[in-house]
């Protein structure tokens, strides 16, 4: 990659891609991924919301296990599955025009090429205080949601995910419920 990315070109060449009208791009961040907030208008002219992900991490001594295309196929298989198979709120992902979760975009003239996502957004905002217990019953009801999801879930084939076991132990997933 040579010399500064426009960040708010590439965004632009991406959703050209999707089944996105006129956007308004509102930058979030630049962390793991270039994150744009994208403003659109549905048939009914009600404000809707996605988020364009640019899987660039900030940091080019980062772990770049999290740009490679096949683990973010396998978080997008598994937030989708969630999204179909449970009542969690979560950022499923978007199909571009070519019916696939990843658009790759080149970035220069060489054959140097980023991944990009178009999740749905998640309303929501962060805790200005320690959270009830009431809040945090209810995180742990989503966790045992999760970890039930996981425990049943087959995983398709082809799906690819970092080992996150550093502790060298052999973990079991197991059945999660919480006692009413």
């Amino acid at each position: 990659m040579q010399g500064e990315i426009d960040w708010n070109r590439l965004a632009l060449s991406v959703l050209a891609q999707y089944n996105v009208g006129a956007a308004q791009l509102v930058f979030l961040g630049h962390s793991e991924n270039v994150t744009f907030r994208v403003d659109t208008r549905d048939g009914e002219n009600s404000a809707t919301f996605k988020v364009l992900r640019i899987h660039h991490p900030i940091a080019q001594l980062s772990d770049r296990i999290w740009q490679q295309h096949a683990v973010i196929e396998s978080e997008l298989m598994w937030l989708t599955a969630l999204h179909q198979d449970t009542d969690l709120v979560v950022p499923y992902p978007l199909q571009n025009l070519s019916g696939t979760f990843i658009t790759s975009v080149a970035i220069d003239d060489t054959s140097a090429t980023l991944n990009c996502t178009l999740p749905n957004w998640v309303n929501g905002s962060p805790l200005d205080s320690e959270p009830t217990p009431t809040q945090a019953r209810r995180v742990g009801e989503l966790m045992a949601q999760l970890h039930q999801h996981t425990s049943l879930w087959e995983l398709p084939s082809g799906f690819t995910s970092r080992d996150q076991n550093t502790t060298g132990s052999n973990y079991t997933p197991h059945s999660w419920s919480c006692d009413r």
